[in-house]
């Protein structure tokens, strides 16, 4: 067992150097330091010991970060520029008049106007983009104050756009009104096809569309 002078010792004589904790004798010290830290040691968290733990905190850190750059695991997608070329995917099951304002209102189970954050995820095998909208203000249902939403599409590495018909993807920055219905296997909103249900609107509009989607909710 190190005491707290040989703890002491071995952390002045480390000077930090990186990648000493990774190490026989820095994996000892930092174990010994978080114990005596944890239960209170004769001398407690000490400038030089609070400093060691920092040291190793900030590198634990950054290896997670360099993973999950070479790994790809990290939460957030890229968003691609487009080139102009778009391709339209083909969507099945749907059994109503998705070009009917107040037919895509009764056929989802959240309305709501929000803005698009970020990109979160791209599966371009099934063909969806998940993106993380904070909501504005709510038509129906009771949606999050942020939220993920996945929209059927999504841009290729050339930069083509893979659309339903009817339906632009959503655009990074961009204000929406959107008409959803949630997945709970996947925790995840799923845009309604056609062009209501992810309806592009500026900041000016947005109460006049909130109260058309309204009125068209009560048939």
């Amino acid at each position: 067992m190190i005491d707290d002078d040989q703890l002491d010792r071995r952390l002045s004589a480390q000077r930090l150097k990186p990648g000493w904790a990774s190490g026989a004798t820095g994996h000892a010290t930092m174990t010994r330091l978080l114990e005596g830290g944890t239960r209170g040691g004769r001398r407690g968290w000490t400038p030089n010991r609070l400093l060691a733990v920092a040291a190793v905190l900030v590198l634990v850190a950054g290896m997670l970060g360099v993973a999950q750059l070479l790994t790809g695991t990290s939460n957030v997608a890229v968003p691609r520029p487009t080139n102009g070329r778009t391709v339209t995917l083909q969507q099945g099951g749907v059994t109503y008049d998705v070009t009917k304002l107040s037919t895509v209102m009764a056929n989802t189970d959240t309305v709501f106007a929000g803005r698009v954050l970020t990109v979160e995820a791209r599966d371009e095998e099934e063909g969806w983009t998940t993106y993380r909208v904070t909501r504005l203000q709510t038509v129906k249902g009771s949606p999050a104050a942020e939220l993920s939403i996945r929209q059927h599409g999504y841009v290729d590495k050339e930069g083509t756009s893979h659309t339903i018909e009817g339906q632009e993807l959503v655009l990074v920055e961009g204000t929406y009104l959107f008409a959803a219905n949630f997945e709970p296997a996947l925790k995840v909103y799923t845009v309604a096809p056609g062009p209501h249900a992810a309806h592009q609107v500026g900041a000016d509009q947005i109460d006049e569309l909130v109260q058309r989607y309204r009125q068209a909710s009560r048939g």
